[in-house]
């Protein structure tokens, strides 16, 4: 179906020339222009509740007020019971008696780095330059000085730095 406005033309709107003023900003006194401060955000809900597409806010003091209330009871409740109050002084005691018992471990304890096998103690600086004889001390396999060395020359055991 062909439509029936195919030939029809747009008709053209021709806007008269109007020359505006060119204002000059610096001629112009802003102390003497009345600007309210306003807080936008407010005025904006405002309103919104006044139109009806907002309920206004309620106030917070009711609640924080109620709040210091509730916990004031509580906090007097169990601090005028005296089978609570006896209870939470045996367990402070309790906590405080196993925090003192693992402190007192910690003292005690020398620091282990290996509980499998017995360390032997350094008697030369560490610096110094480790001789086959003190290897012998060890069991086999541990500090032997023979690694395979890889075609780069390099060993191929881990190297520790």
């Amino acid at each position: 179906m062909q439509s029936p406005f195919k030939d029809a033309t747009r008709p053209t709107l021709e806007m008269p020339e109007v020359e505006l003023p060119k204002i000059d900003m610096s001629k112009i006194d802003l102390s003497k222009i009345e600007m309210p401060k306003v807080d936008v955000g407010k005025a904006v809900s405002d309103a919104a509740i006044a139109v009806g597409l907002a309920k206004p806010r309620r106030s917070r003091w009711p609640f924080v007020l109620g709040a210091g209330v509730l916990v004031a009871v509580a906090g007097w409740t169990v601090m005028n019971s005296a089978a609570i109050r006896e209870r939470l002084s045996r367990a402070k005691a309790w906590i405080s008696d196993q925090v003192g018992a693992m402190q007192a471990e910690d003292i005690d304890q020398d620091p282990v780095a290996f509980t499998a096998a017995e360390t032997k103690p350094l008697q030369e600086p560490i610096h110094a330059p480790v001789s086959d004889s003190t290897t012998a001390d060890y069991p086999e396999g541990l500090g032997t000085p023979t690694e395979s060395m890889a075609t780069n020359g390099r060993s191929t055991a881990a190297s520790t730095r």
